[in-house]
């Protein structure tokens, strides 16, 4: 696959803010790998007692930390951006104008 073998030329993470919800019981992954990739990026880190599926075992605590992180980027500069530069799909119907975020 081509996206594979493209170097990236800018990552988001460099200057978007990051967050990142580690779920401490998790044994597919070595904790101390998760607990590094985040702090490599500046992201915000939650850890929650939880499986490797932390979404479905501790819905709550997944959908509080990105609720309050999305609203705390909308209306920040940070968000979606789609290929035109403008805030929204350039094929989205009735959408000139609105923000996505």
């Amino acid at each position: 696959m081509s996206a594979f073998g493209t170097p990236v030329k800018h990552a988001a993470w460099r200057d978007k803010p990051s967050w990142a919800v580690i779920a401490t019981d998790d044994k597919a992954f070595d904790q101390a790998t998760l607990q590094h990739m985040a702090k490599r990026i500046g992201a915000e880190i939650t850890n929650v007692a939880a499986s490797h599926a932390v979404f479905m075992t501790q819905p709550a605590v997944v959908a509080d930390v990105t609720t309050a992180r999305g609203s705390a980027v909308r209306g920040s500069g940070y968000g979606c951006r789609w290929p035109d530069g403008a805030g929204r799909r350039p094929t989205d119907s009735g959408a000139a104008g609105k923000e996505r975020v």
